[in-house]
């Protein structure tokens, strides 16, 4: 993620599961939008 995106961007996860990409773009101070056709992975 610290190659592909800037301190701002928009991070998309459509099979976000349990939420790894979310917790890294927080640290690393990225934005996200996370989705999954499974209400109970989310």
């Amino acid at each position: 993620m610290l190659q592909s995106s800037k301190i701002g961007d928009l991070v998309l996860d459509p099979f976000c599961g349990s939420c790894n990409v979310g917790r890294v773009c927080d640290v690393l101070e990225r934005n996200f939008v996370e989705y999954d056709i499974n209400n109970y992975l989310v």
